[in-house]
């Protein structure tokens, strides 16, 4: 008995010693500021929502298939950024990435009156964040 208590306080021992790490050699994930001008955003032909398209040509067609993308706003202090999906003043702000662009939406929240969008100036704030694609 006293062999087999021996043999497991041995092994928790040596088992809890061993750590995983994930080293990513030199991180390159790069951070874009895009100020957004009030007549930048574009209503929709059927007036459901607002839209502006923000050039980004680090997003090439490899990046878009196996990086992310996170985009933030700020709306009325530069100094906070709030995550997009937002609502944000009963309107929903969204996006979405192509090769060599981000689009941001505005919609109203509740799909019951046309969104309004931001009278002044915002700022999009864009992480490229670097992944490698796994098949």
């Amino acid at each position: 008995m006293k062999k087999y208590l021996l043999f497991l306080l041995i092994s928790c021992a040596g088992l809890s010693s061993c750590k995983k790490e994930v080293l990513i050699p030199g991180s390159s994930n790069r951070t874009i500021l895009a100020d957004i001008a009030a007549n930048s955003w574009v209503l929709s032909n059927d007036g459901l929502y607002y839209s502006t398209v923000i050039n980004v040509p680090e997003n090439n067609a490899n990046f878009n298939q196996a990086g992310h993308i996170l985009v933030s706003m700020s709306f009325e202090n530069p100094d906070i950024y709030e995550g997009l999906p937002q609502v944000y003043a009963g309107d929903s702000y969204t996006f979405t990435s192509k090769p060599g662009s981000v689009t941001i939406y505005i919609n109203d929240a509740y799909n019951k009156v046309r969104p309004v969008p931001p009278n002044g100036i915002t700022t999009a704030k864009i992480t490229l964040i670097d992944a490698e694609l796994i098949d």
